[in-house]
């Protein structure tokens, strides 16, 4: 009798180690989350192994064949264009239960963590410009790198937009208000002043200094001089371009440009960018610069319908 059940006590011990040798399969169910809200696409991977993608409800459920007593590393990554998501990470043990049976179903949620972020690149003639500092809404974000790029990460920016501001010393400042994608790349063109280096000189000095380029895009300005920093009239530059109206006519068009702050008629209301009109129409634009390239594809696009 004694022999007897001393030949049973090993052949289940026998079978025990037979079966925790080729391992038992188990149901590892993954249920993927992002900001609330299903996580589709999700790929989840088992101890380095892809073992599949979320479905609609982001969830997945799959067997895996593991030992009892066996520790299982849990990976869950996503990728989306614009955002930068932490990927989820666990570990947990195939376990057995009173029974002495292994657990067969394992069940876990996957919160991942994500990030958006946009990417302000600035150039200077295609060249890029270092140590540019950028403002979101007055706030600074850093200054451009190597490559004159900043990459600014956020989890929310608000609905009705926001402004971006760009500045470097020796450069025009560059502005923009509007509302930024995930993703995003902006592009910012700066442009040297010399214009101010030409009043500051004549300002120190003294001295009668005259700044020529047939190439400045300005209302085809092509030539100023300055005695003692102030133009011939006894005005500061700023004060000639930011207190009255600029007219500028292409091919017989007059076009209007308005200053910030500019009140057309009395009862009008002065806005913060530089307006512009022509055959009726008024818009506005962040600078001068852009308020021009905008007035010039209006009327251009203007004679190719006419």
């Amino acid at each position: 009798m004694i022999r007897h059940g001393v030949r049973y006590g090993i052949a289940a011990a026998a079978a025990l180690l037979l079966a925790a040798c080729s391992g038992q399969q188990v149901q590892l169910e993954i249920k993927a989350r992002m900001e609330g809200q299903p996580a589709a696409g999700a790929t989840v991977t088992v101890d380095g192994k892809e073992l599949g993608v979320t479905d609609g409800t982001g969830v997945l459920a799959k067997p895996i064949t593991r030992n009892a007593g066996a520790e299982v590393e849990v990976l869950v990554s996503k990728e989306l264009s614009g955002h930068h998501i932490k990927p989820w990470k666990t570990t947990f043990l195939i376990k057995l239960g009173k029974d002495g049976k292994v657990v067969e179903r394992y069940s876990f949620e996957a919160d991942l963590a994500v990030t958006r972020y946009f990417t302000v690149a600035v150039n200077e003639g295609g060249t890029p410009v270092t140590d540019a500092t950028v403002k979101l809404n007055d706030k600074e974000l850093g200054k451009t790198d190597a490559k004159g790029e900043l990459v600014h990460e956020y989890t929310t920016l608000p609905a009705k937009g926001v402004t971006l501001t760009v500045s470097k010393s020796g450069y025009a400042a560059w502005q923009k208000s509007a509302a930024v994608q995930a993703g995003e790349r902006l592009q910012v063109a700066l442009a040297r002043r010399a214009v101010l280096t030409v009043t500051a000189s004549s300002d120190e000095y003294g001295v009668r200094a005259v700044w020529r380029d047939d190439e400045n895009p300005l209302l085809k300005l092509r030539f100023l001089e300055f005695r003692h920093g102030l133009l011939p009239t006894g005005q500061t530059l700023e004060d000639h371009f930011a207190k009255r109206p600029v007219i500028k006519r292409v091919s017989g068009q007059a076009i209007h440009f308005y200053p910030p702050g500019y009140r057309v008629h009395a009862s009008a209301t002065g806005s913060d960018r530089w307006g512009y009109s022509l055959h009726g129409l008024r818009a506005y634009a962040p600078s001068l610069l852009e308020a021009e390239q905008e007035a010039l594809k209006i009327l251009r696009g203007l004679r190719h319908l006419g």
